[in-house]
């Protein structure tokens, strides 16, 4: 697993893995799987909300989020 800073364009991160990969160091050697790049940042979620108060569940989810 590889992390960035919050301001590394993806594409570009994601380039450089993989020339590290083909590079003549290329991967570790002592894997236990081949390496795939790729990208999972579009599957995780950025925040998770959690709302609680004297309402009912229906009210809370119809609640203004400005």
């Amino acid at each position: 697993m590889v992390e960035f800073e919050t301001d590394v364009k993806v594409d570009v991160a994601l380039q450089k893995v993989r020339m590290l990969l083909t590079s003549q160091a290329g991967p570790p050697t002592n894997l236990t799987q081949e390496p795939r790049p790729g990208s999972q940042l579009l599957d995780q979620p950025i925040m998770y909300v959690n709302i609680s108060g004297d309402y009912d569940q229906q009210r809370l989810k119809n609640l203004p989020m400005t």
